[in-house]
């Protein structure tokens, strides 16, 4: 006599797992993470949670195969992007996936959280997988598959090819320059994705991975996750931060509500206060008109006062001589 219940309940596991393999949403639905809160707030291993910021990370992610992701710290997307290599690497047969940290402690850690999920996945998900004792990979027997880190050196991944390659933390890593050369290429020949993300270190005025970012028409979709895109946090979070961080600049370029914050200079480097010169982009507005090299701000007004003040150049470094117009009727407003 068939037990139908148990028919109906293997069918159920059956449809579970074909829609956690074909779509990384479904997959995500079944994803635990560890919740390190310190005392009775902590949920020890609690369900991912999926912010709307992550939801939108995720349809990049199933799209394009350059992916820059400029974040503020804690937002989910390192638990996040290495749950979407685990799971590439779990569901496709052949592939490859490499990913590396900030250091090799860090990159260790990152495949930690991988081996994590999939341990707290249900157990009609968890694909075979040789085995759970190497620090470095998880390779998964069934479809020939495997997911490893690398630490950050100067010839990481220079002895693979990669299907997938993660660089989570980028913008600390030693060796920039050389990682992108090294893995980039091997990813290109296959179509392979490559996922770089990171917090902006605050220490550097210049990497690689800030060229990147700043760069137009260079192939990579970018992302940028505001430390304020967490559904948890607000405007009272932030202030109560600045108020008890004993860095303020460190502070905002690790939790930038903007890009541009999150890449500005920092203090200790830079002739001038960046907070101001923030308070001056705020008066920036574009021209009513253009006429030539000439941009208007404003309609001329007969009853107005005006002054004009020019800082001539020779031109001998390829500088233009500028003129300024200027309403003294009303605070010394730019005008043309």
């Amino acid at each position: 006599m068939i037990d139908i219940t148990e028919t109906m309940s293997l069918r159920f596991a059956d449809i579970e797992y074909e829609l956690a393999r074909r779509d990384f949403h479904e997959f995500l639905r079944h994803v635990k993470i560890k919740d390190v809160r310190p005392g009775e707030n902590s949920g020890g291993i609690i369900p991912f949670e999926y912010w709307p910021h992550l939801r939108e990370l995720n349809e990049t992610l199933v799209s394009d195969r350059l992916v820059q992701v400029l974040k503020g710290r804690q937002t989910g997307a390192s638990w996040d992007l290495i749950a979407y290599a685990l799971w590439t690497a779990m569901f496709n047969r052949g592939v490859q996936c490499g990913a590396t940290s900030k250091t090799e402690l860090e990159s260790y850690e990152l495949i930690s959280k991988a081996k994590f999920i999939y341990t707290h996945l249900p157990k009609e998900l968890q694909v075979p997988i040789k085995s759970l004792e190497n620090k470095a990979e998880m390779i998964f027997t069934k479809n020939d598959s495997w997911l490893r880190v690398f630490a950050p050196t100067k010839d990481v991944g220079r002895s693979y090819t990669f299907t997938m390659f993660l660089m989570d933390e980028f913008d600390f890593q030693p060796y920039q320059v050389d990682t992108i050369e090294g893995v980039k290429p091997t990813l290109d020949d296959i179509g392979g994705q490559m996922l770089i993300a990171s917090t902006s270190n605050p220490d550097s005025i210049e990497s690689t991975f800030k060229t990147i970012w700043r760069s137009e028409g260079n192939g990579y979709k970018k992302l940028f996750v505001s430390a304020l895109d967490r559904p948890d946090r607000d405007d009272v979070w932030y202030e109560r931060g600045l108020s008890e961080t004993t860095n303020r600049f460190r502070f905002k370029r690790e939790n930038p509500l903007t890009p541009e914050e999150a890449l500005s200079p920092p203090d200790s480097l830079t002739a001038f206060d960046y907070e101001i010169l923030e308070w001056m982009r705020s008066f920036c507005r574009e021209p009513i008109e253009r006429k030539g090299p000439i941009n208007v701000y404003a309609e001329f007004n007969p009853g107005s006062r005006y002054v004009a003040a020019t800082d001539t150049a020779k031109g001998t470094g390829l500088d233009y001589s500028v003129t300024t117009i200027l309403d003294v009727t009303e605070n010394d407003r730019v005008v043309a």
